[in-house]
């Protein structure tokens, strides 16, 4: 091999052929240091990842001796050569986009240990896809993984294993860490979980290195975003009830306001999320909001036609009531004295003040129960629509919080 010390490379060495022996495959060890989890997006559901990738086997065909010293742990195999080696072929299953780092220099080496084992240390930065459940958003965990495999090597030429199982001479280390604290904005990340798995295929078995990541979705922007101001609007709807019926213009901003609010709400809430088929626990909740600040607006609509109807019952009774008086009047004074145009400016005036004075003589306690209904029914409203909105909370939180 060209550049090479004398002895390394046997003769017949093939850089394309894997270091097994005859029935033995060979073993490689992976060990994952996390540098930083720096973009997860709901959008497009993928997450970014840097992190180093340790790989160590022995290769039995090489001969190493001039590389292993007894005073130190490892060697720095040569760059010039290290082309010429067999390497684990590894590829990432699941991931959208990679690189490896090179800047300044590429950033993968090789070391030989004083054990004879190989290790090459890679810096990459990797995009992987992640099927995301927003069943629960935005109370909903994540469960990410990254995948890992040999491209054409199966399970009888190179099994593939986490560093936790490694037995001497190989390093054992842990399988997955965190060199750093990371905390995600939106996110708070759980310790990684490592473990494999063996799937058929026609040239073979593979097995699969999976390094599972937990993402725990921080309700804190949602609240401040979403709930509370959710519930201001609603409660904002109902300050209808404490007014007039005959406030119409006052009411139907209140309520047209609301329902417009928590509309922009709605959909400023979907933007961050992929297009969906299902409902989150986010829509739930603004659904309910909606179906409140609407219901209080049905509760206007039919409580003032009740008022309407008994101002028209009130009007005609007192019509009524005046014309047995006139005709009673009539009966007593002379044809021509009830003709007179006096008597008669003086009844449309007594019919004119009787409706305009509708309002205040049905607040009287000697009024008509019968007028007092649509009160009545605010009065109950605002009793009725923050109990039950109040339980409708009380179970949402209950579940998705603690039950889910």
């Amino acid at each position: 091999m060209n550049g090479a010390p004398p002895g390394v490379f046997p003769d017949d060495y093939n850089k394309y052929e894997a270091p097994s022996k005859k029935g033995h495959p060979a073993h490689v060890y992976l060990d994952l240091s996390v540098m930083d989890v720096d973009r997860i997006d709901d959008g497009i559901m993928e997450f970014s990842i840097q992190a180093y990738l340790i790989e160590q086997w022995i290769d039995e065909r090489l001969n190493l001796s001039v590389y292993i010293h007894n005073d130190e742990v490892n060697t720095l195999f040569p760059t010039v050569i290290a082309k010429d080696l067999w390497k684990p072929d590894l590829v990432f299953d699941n991931a959208k986009t990679g690189v490896l780092f090179s800047l300044s220099i590429p950033n993968t080496h090789i070391r030989v240990s004083n054990t004879g084992c190989l290790y090459r240390s890679s810096r990459y930065n990797l995009v992987i896809g992640c099927q995301m459940n927003f069943h629960f958003y935005p109370m909903d965990t994540q469960e990410c993984f990254m995948k890992i495999c040999l491209l054409s090597n199966p399970d009888h030429k190179v099994m593939l294993h986490w560093a936790e199982e490694a037995r001497p001479p190989f390093r054992k280390s842990k399988s997955i860490r965190f060199t750093n604290d990371i905390q995600p904005l939106k996110y708070n990340l759980l310790p990684p979980q490592a473990y494999k798995a063996r799937e058929v295929w026609t040239a073979g078995n593979y097995t699969y290195l999976y390094a599972n990541f937990t993402f725990v979705r921080r309700i804190s922007s949602s609240l401040l975003n979403v709930y509370i101001p959710s519930t201001l609007v609603v409660f904002l709807s109902w300050i209808s009830f404490w007014l007039d019926v005959a406030a119409v213009p006052a009411r139907i901003t209140l309520g047209v306001t609301s329902l417009l609010t928590l509309a922009t709400q709605v959909v400023q809430a979907r933007g961050g999320l992929p297009t969906i088929s299902y409902m989150t626990a986010m829509d739930i909740w603004l659904f309910v909001c909606l179906l409140t600040v609407f219901s209080s607006l049905l509760e206007f609509a039919f409580t003032y036609q009740l008022y309407y109807l008994n101002k028209k019952r009130y009007v005609f009774d007192q019509q009524n009531q005046e014309n047995v008086q006139f005709k009673k009047d009539v009966r007593k004074e002379d044809l021509r004295i009830r003709k007179s145009p006096k008597i008669l400016i003086a009844h449309s005036s007594l019919k004119s003040s009787r409706r305009i004075n509708f309002e205040q003589d049905r607040d009287s306690p000697s009024s008509n129960n019968a007028y007092l209904s649509e009160r009545t029914l605010d009065s109950y409203s605002r009793r009725l629509f923050p109990l039950v909105f109040a339980i409708f909370a009380l179970i949402y939180w209950t579940y998705y919080l603690w039950l889910k």
